[in-house]
């Protein structure tokens, strides 16, 4: 009976509360049903602990009451016995009469609920299957557990929760070895707490299926008493598994974004919706020190003079939820302020604010280099403004081709009669003062200027602030905008002066041409005559040999006749040489040793490529015919062939000529300048002519006579030489 008594109020109490929950939900107003169902569905349990209680609290007595009665019919119990037990009776009576009471009240209620919603029936019935559908996805299993025997009983939400078949043993111990070795210890710590204390509390731990997988449990107790023995555990279980996993997931996010706000060079915090701070990144740490998580905490590090510009853009952002970002002077922590640009973002889910995020960047160095910036434009533009014949400008050209100017230099006015603002309210005014083949030739510069993407450089003519015709020189380098417009920046410049000066020189120059050409026609004309005189000169000078008697007088009029030959023949080859610029010494030489050699005479020609200057191509022909004539006439004379050596080098800025013979060579005690002999005599005078040194000596192997010769290949160079002199 007590056992039976137990059963009937628990399963009375259960249902009663959960009808209860049912029949509140269906009333109309309430729109909460599934949050009272699931109420309901958590106090039934405690519910039916209550009933089992009260089914052992007056199971006793009732057992002892029917005793005493059977005890009665068989004669067994006196009359003081029976009135303990009619006295037992009765306050049992009196106590299931104040327990009926109760229920009769929340029966009426309930019945009362029913009533008004009597026109949900329907509702009740459909919502059974939602009330089933809540229960299993609630995955709440229950059990109970004998703490005199540690036996137990668990249901089939339970055993899909652990993953064990319904005949599987069912105890503590049972159940212990299913708990993850690591929590065993607390989970049995946790059992003892809820005996000794009567009521367990949310225990979390991990469970091992049997197939190795590892689930999260979260578990809770209740000690219902017995008389007599140390009472049952009973409770619930939940696979929290989901949730875990999810936390889990959370937890390694903001591990990651922890990690990675660590590692950005710019300051991050995140704050609540109220301003505190809820974390602050490691620069944020390493510039600031230690710095509070209220809101006054950031911006008390702001410079005063910001911080008046910046509180009301930020308490308006804070107000409207919106983005704030402001440049901004931040104290570091040892006292010293740097320009940041704070930004700061509103977090929101689902329109509700959850808080900000905040970032500030050191920009110090951006903002020093734009004050320096700013600082070498104003000084660029003051010197603009301040040379006299140059105005700077800024022309914008539109993708279509349309202008206008932006800016325009302080001396527009000198240079061109109207003020700067005039300009840039009427682009036509620049544009209009060029002349039309002039903006013509303007137009096509800029256009294939901006066809290329280069700078352009533009020599114009324009009318002036007087209406006076100047020359302009416009240059202007393009950049480019994001919406396609095309900037010029440049500079104009009045170059009437130099342009005129360059046109007086260009006529200059060309008077100077045609100077230099009658001055090469007059000069070839004098060359022609010289030549038809020294021919003139060579043909008397043959008719006058031919009537002398004797033969020295012949021996002096050959050798006259052979210097004048020499002459005429070095004349010849000038007159074949181009006469502009330098000339090539080495080829003369060699043509000229060609034509020298003869009857008797070998010469051998050792000559590099030999720059001189035209005029000094004369005197140093002569010399190499002289020293060549005079090697061979003495060759001749010891009754041998002459073989001579003319070598020609560039030294530098001069060069040498080297003139060799195998004759007898040289006198003893030979002194060129007592020597009485005409031709070494003329070779000195030429050497001094080119302002050069005459050597002399014996040949090679002591044999024969060697003459060199080194002196400047320009005249510029021979000047340098007397200066040094």
């Amino acid at each position: 009976m007590p056992f039976s008594l137990r059963v009937i109020l628990a399963a009375a109490f259960a249902g009663l509360v959960l009808a209860t929950a049912v029949i509140l939900g269906l009333v109309p107003g309430h729109d909460r049903f599934g949050a009272l169902v699931r109420t309901g569905l958590m106090l039934a349990v405690p519910a039916a602990l209550v009933g089992w209680g009260l089914g052992a609290w007056i199971g006793g007595p009732i057992d002892a009451l029917r005793r005493m009665g059977d005890d009665a019919l068989q004669g067994r119990v006196s009359a003081g016995g029976a009135s303990a037990g009619y006295r037992e009776a009765r306050e049992l009576g009196t106590a299931l009469t104040g327990v009926l009471g109760a229920l009769r009240e929340v029966y009426t209620d309930s019945e009362i609920a029913y009533t008004r919603a009597e026109g949900a029936a329907e509702a009740l019935r459909a919502s059974e299957a939602r009330i089933k559908v809540a229960v299993e996805a609630a995955e709440l299993g229950t059990f109970e557990l004998d703490l005199a025997t540690g036996q137990g009983s668990w249901d089939e939400r339970v055993e899909r929760i652990v993953g064990l078949p319904s005949d599987a043993a069912q105890s503590f111990a049972a159940w212990l070895d299913l708990v993850h070795p690591d929590d065993r210890e607390r989970v049995a710590a946790e059992q003892r707490a809820a005996v000794e204390t009567g009521l367990g509390n949310l225990v979390e731990y991990r469970l091992l299926r049997p197939g190795g997988e590892v689930r999260h449990l979260a578990a809770r107790g209740l000690v219902m008493g017995a008389t007599p023995g140390p009472g049952r555990l009973v409770g619930f279980v939940q696979d929290i598994t989901a949730r875990k996993r999810a936390d889990e997931a959370v937890a390694e996010s903001e591990s990651r974004y922890r990690l990675l706000a660590d590692s950005l060079p710019q300051k991050v915090w995140t704050t609540g919706p109220d301003g505190t701070a809820t974390f602050y990144n490691q620069a944020m740490r390493e510039y600031h020190g230690d710095i509070g998580m209220a809101l006054e905490d950031r911006f008390g590090s702001v410079h005063p003079d910001d911080l008046r510009r910046a509180r009301p853009l930020r308490d308006a952002a804070y107000e409207a939820e919106t983005p704030f970002e402001a440049d901004v002077r931040l104290r570091r922590h040892d006292g010293t302020y740097r320009w940041h640009r704070i930004a700061m973002v509103p977090l929101k889910r689902g329109g509700e604010l959850l808080g900000w995020l905040g970032t500030s960047l050191d920009i110090h160095g951006t903002r020093e280099a734009e004050a320096a910036l700013r600082e070498s434009d104003e000084r660029l533009r003051a010197l603009a403004d301040n040379l006299p014949d140059s105005m700077i400008f800024q022309m914008a050209e539109d993708a279509d081709g349309a202008h206008r100017y932006v800016q325009v230099g302080a001396n527009c006015e000198r240079l061109n009669g109207f003020p700067a603002e005039a300009a840039l309210a009427d682009p036509e005014l620049l544009l209009g003062r060029l002349y039309p083949d002039d903006r013509f030739i303007f137009t096509r510069t800029l256009e294939r200027a901006r066809s290329d993407r280069r700078p352009l450089t533009v020599e114009v003519r324009a009318r002036g602030a007087q209406g006076a015709s100047r020359w302009l020189q416009i240059s202007a380098a393009p950049r480019s905008l994001p919406d396609g417009t095309t900037i010029w920046d440049g500079v104009e410049t009045d170059i009437t002066i130099h342009k005129e000066a360059e046109l007086a020189l260009q006529s200059l120059l060309a008077d100077l041409s045609d100077g230099l050409r009658r001055k090469d026609e007059v000069l070839a004309e004098t060359n022609v005559r010289i030549r038809n005189a020294l021919q003139v000169v060579l043909s008397l000078l043959r008719l006058q040999a031919s009537g002398l008697s004797t033969d020295d007088a012949r021996r002096a009029f050959a050798t006259a006749l052979d210097r004048v030959r020499a002459i005429a023949d070095v004349h010849n080859r000038l007159l074949q040489t181009p006469s502009d610029g330098v000339v090539d010494a080495g080829g003369f030489v060699r043509d000229l040793c060609r034509d020298i050699e003869g009857a008797g005479v070998a010469i051998r020609v050792d000559v590099g490529r030999v720059g001189i200057e035209p005029d000094r191509l004369l005197p140093l022909g002569l010399i190499v015919n002289e020293l060549a004539r005079n090697a061979a006439i003495h060759a001749r004379d010891e009754g041998n062939a002459a073989a001579i050596d003319v070598e020609l080098k560039a030294d530098g800025p001069a060069f040498t000529l080297r003139v060799t013979d195998e004759g007898p060579g040289l006198p003893s005690g030979f002194d060129l300048a007592r020597t009485e002999g005409l031709g070494l005599r003329i070779v000195r005078g030429l050497v001094s002519q080119l302002q050069g040194r005459l050597e002399w000596g014996q040949g090679e192997g002591g044999e024969g006579a060697s003459f060199t010769v080194t002196a400047p290949r320009t005249n510029e160079a021979a000047a340098a030489r007397t200066r040094l002199q």
